[in-house]
């Protein structure tokens, strides 16, 4: 054997043995971290508790116009101290979670593309339109005072009973078109907004505001309660309305500009 030869047999055996080294080594295991740390097309602060827990929803998304479906999503809690992340393995529900609301007794409330699903700490427990809730991607979720969860898709609103969720349309006086916003008053009444006018609902009845009765606009993007009940609805015509439960005033942009300049 010359030393050429010698050299070339040398070398190899260190590859041999490398490989067979790195071969032989247990290779890691994905971690949650480390899946986790993949979805990071869309981040979304879902939820804020009264004892400053937070909820971060981090989804995957496939088109950048939000069009398909997601491929994966997983929520985030962080309780002050530490992150806990939570994925389909835990009970989270596959697609889009659109929102989140946390009840007084600690218990979240998700939204997403099949329904609703409750996390109470423990147990994660999903309900879709075969437990009375409408088909519809759930974008809304409010809770009133009295922890009644609500729950609102386009054209449709969902109170849960305790068991079930009782689910309200177009029939029963809800404003239909595009879903836009939900709020609870106070005193526990809800209100909902949509693309066909703004709907009240007294625990009773629903009764549905137009441009007829004051309203500046059909299409409203958000609402507001103030601590007196009085709703404020912003809507697509440059202007807010407000509405003191006995009529509605409405503020353009204009008279808001002229007012602020007035005051200078």
């Amino acid at each position: 054997m010359n030393h050429r030869q010698g050299l070339f047999l040398s070398i190899l055996l260190v590859a041999v043995s490398t490989c067979a080294a790195a071969c032989a080594a247990p290779r890691p295991t994905p971690t949650r971290a480390g899946m986790f740390a993949k979805l990071g097309d869309l981040t979304e602060v879902l939820a804020v508790a009264p004892d400053g827990t937070a909820w971060i929803g981090i989804s995957e998304i496939g088109d950048i116009n939000f069009t398909t479906v997601t491929r994966d999503t997983a929520v985030a809690r962080w309780d002050g101290a530490r992150w806990t992340v939570y994925t389909r393995d835990d009970g989270l529900p596959p697609g889009n979670i659109y929102t989140a609301a946390v009840a007084p007794d600690g218990t979240t409330w998700f939204g997403s593309v099949d329904g609703v699903t409750r996390y109470d700490g423990r147990f994660w427990v999903a309900y879709t339109h075969r437990n009375g809730l409408p088909k519809g991607h759930i974008t809304h979720i409010a809770i009133a005072p009295g922890g009644t969860v609500w729950a609102a898709t386009d054209g449709a609103a969902s109170r849960f009973t305790g068991r079930r969720w009782k689910t309200y349309t177009a029939k029963d006086g809800v404003a239909s078109g595009d879903m836009r916003d939900l709020a609870v008053a106070s005193d526990g009444t809800l209100w909902f907004a949509a693309t066909e006018g703004v709907s009240h609902f007294d625990g009773e009845a629903w009764i549905t505001y137009t441009e007829e009765d004051g309203l500046a606009s059909n299409t409203v993007y958000s609402i507001a309660v103030a601590p007196d009940g009085t709703l404020w609805a912003g809507t697509e015509a440059g202007a807010v309305s407000r509405f003191d439960g006995h009529a509605w005033r409405t503020s353009t942009v204009e008279e808001i500009a002229r007012a602020a300049a007035q005051e200078r």
